[in-house]
């Protein structure tokens, strides 16, 4: 089966990302001119932007003590407060929320939680009947593989009482297309957890520019 692709953004053509990437480029610029002239803050933003693809590459790079991005540490600290508040924020809309009433409130929670990582992470958000978050399971990987036994999702889910899970992982290279590992994987995740009473709703995979649902793909 030949997998089409969900994009985020209702299909966007490469014009729109070159905008995407110069706009981030400048909203970048202005948090490093405080710590530079603006023409090497310039520079240096289209430096980032490009070597880490993207805005979101740049913020998790940030907050990842392994990486040099040859910026002055007040300028990481403030890189790390823009990326964690973020992440408060896409959490707050999410709360007590009906997770599968709007796929977008699922997405854009994943997409900020995984876009711009260097290595694979899978989350599991273990949901209640009323599918609103009970808590969200994270596994972290290599730069191309992240594989979790079933059995500590399926003993995680049991001891929070969850009912229902939804899965996402991201795919450093940035192509969204779930693999062959993806899908086997998946299923085998539902036939682990069918029994158990628990629902999977679907399994995204977050790309560079797009994101992939299995679901709407036929694929689970």
């Amino acid at each position: 089966m030949s997998a089409s692709v969900v994009s985020i953004n209702n299909g966007v053509t490469a014009d729109e990302v070159t905008l995407v990437a110069g706009e981030s480029a400048q909203l970048l610029a202005h948090v490093l001119k405080r710590y530079m002239p603006i023409s090497h803050a310039a520079a240096t933003a289209r430096r980032l932007v490009l070597s880490k693809r993207g805005l979101s590459g740049v913020l998790k790079a940030a907050l990842d003590p392994n990486e040099d991005l040859m910026v002055p540490a007040a300028a990481i600290e403030d890189l790390k407060l823009i990326q964690e508040a973020s992440e408060v924020l896409v959490s707050e809309q999410i709360h007590e929320r009906d997770l599968m009433s709007s796929y977008s409130l699922v997405r854009d929670y994943f997409v900020t939680k995984l876009r711009g990582r260097s290595k694979e992470q899978l989350r599991v958000l273990h949901l209640d009947k009323k599918n609103r978050l009970i808590c969200d399971q994270v596994f972290d990987g290599t730069v191309d593989f992240c594989t979790v036994y079933p059995r500590e999702i399926a003993q995680r889910a049991l001891n929070v009482g969850a009912v229902a899970v939804c899965f996402g992982h991201n795919h450093p290279a940035g192509d969204p297309r779930p693999s062959a590992g993806d899908i086997n994987y998946t299923n085998t995740l539902i036939d682990t957890l069918k029994p158990l009473g628990i629902t999977v709703h679907d399994h995204l995979v977050i790309g560079l520019n797009d994101v992939s649902s299995m679901k709407s793909l036929g694929l689970i």
